[in-house]
């Protein structure tokens, strides 16, 4: 992994390496998108539905195009094999 990223998952995806849940979210619902719609797929609004502890997280995604629009629920959680501790560093400070 490079820049301190960790690698996420979700069902039906390759893994990523992004910064937090929230930026893997947003790929993978243009993944979605795209998957659907074809090149004019986009994801026009992300929102966190749940959290699922400090390694994973449900978002609603609303994915379009010009033929239609969707939601979706898409689960996103670090990946296992990249699953540790954040470090004193990269946690945020208390003050």
């Amino acid at each position: 992994m490079s820049d301190g990223n960790l690698s996420y998952v979700c069902e039906g995806f390759y893994p990523l390496e992004a910064n937090d849940l929230t930026e893997a979210a947003s790929f993978f619902a243009l993944w979605k998108a795209r998957r659907t719609y074809g090149s004019k797929g986009r994801c026009s609004r992300l929102h966190l539905q749940t959290m699922l502890g400090p390694w994973g997280a449900t978002f609603k995604a609303v994915i379009e195009a010009p033929s239609g629009s969707e939601t979706c629920l898409l689960t996103v959680r670090v990946d296992g094999g990249s699953h540790r501790e954040p470090s004193d560093e990269s946690r945020p400070s208390q003050g």
